[in-house]
């Protein structure tokens, strides 16, 4: 089992200077509009096994075309091993693109890995590893009657299960808006997260993209006292198609994922 974890994990080590130059070198499927927003994770080395552990995946789309065609796509997928090595992954992704005159294309998809009261002895330490990979790209034909959005997010939380407190977190969040202004990437993390970041991005012109690799060299944090930790990675990722530009009505369609994922935690 050991074994074909490394393999597998030195498999998504090594495909990082080759996905980096696809990424880069490489346009979007060819469409009047398109948009496309995947996130993949992989968590190992756990220094404790959970007592329970948990996994979302759910998807949403929404097409459609008075003038034209429109396809949209959304996929996900989260497993977490507690037996034997523990591990967990998850992948998930939304696509999306259209050519016409009149259409409208919505994807939207999420997915979590949870693991539920870690026990840390006083004294002891938690920590575990992971590898995170976060690509959006976008691109139109016409910027004055065309526009494509894509949005993702990953986040890691770290709760205190006696107080249900935020005690460590690691988050990215990017946007791409073409044409249009807006585009970012953001990073944000607590000090107990040590990253290597590999980053690519362009946002000028009809076609744009993120592409980032985020190798969490370890996560670490020492306990003085008895504590029971619960370990939530979340990922969201929405796209956006549409000609002409519709009104505003299409924002009831992005749903909170996020907030659905902590909300679904605090009920069970």
């Amino acid at each position: 089992m050991l074994k074909q974890l490394q393999q597998r994990f030195n498999l998504v080590l090594t495909s990082i200077p080759v996905l980096t130059t696809l990424t880069v070198t490489a346009s979007p499927s060819i469409a009047a509009t398109f948009a496309s927003s995947d996130s993949i994770a992989f968590l190992y080395e756990f220094s404790q096994t959970p007592l329970s552990v948990e996994t979302l995946a759910d998807t949403e789309t929404f097409a459609f075309a008075s003038q034209g065609s429109v396809d949209a796509n959304a996929d996900a997928d989260a497993i977490f091993q507690q037996t034997l090595i523990p591990y967990a992954e998850n992948y998930s992704s939304a696509i999306a693109s259209g050519e016409g005159k009149e259409y409208l294309g919505i994807a939207n998809s999420e997915a979590a890995v949870i693991g539920r009261n870690f026990f840390i002895e006083a004294g002891s330490t938690f920590s575990f590893d992971f590898v995170s990979v976060f690509d959006l790209e976008t691109s139109i034909d016409n910027p004055l009657g065309e526009a494509a959005i894509a949005e993702g997010n990953i986040s890691f939380f770290l709760f205190d299960d006696s107080t249900e407190n935020i005690i460590d977190y690691f988050t990215i969040s990017g946007k791409l808006k073409t044409a249009g202004d807006g585009d970012f990437l953001e990073v944000q993390q607590s000090s107990n997260f040590l990253i290597q970041d590999f980053e690519f991005q362009d946002f000028e012109g009809n076609q744009e993209f993120i592409y980032a690799v985020y190798l969490g060299q370890y996560f670490s944090q020492e306990f003085s006292e008895d504590t029971s930790l619960t370990l939530v990675e979340v990922k969201t990722n929405s796209v956006i198609v549409k000609a002409p530009e519709p009104s505003s009505f299409v924002a009831f369609f992005i749903f909170g994922v996020t907030g659905m994922a902590l909300r679904k935690r605090k009920q069970s």
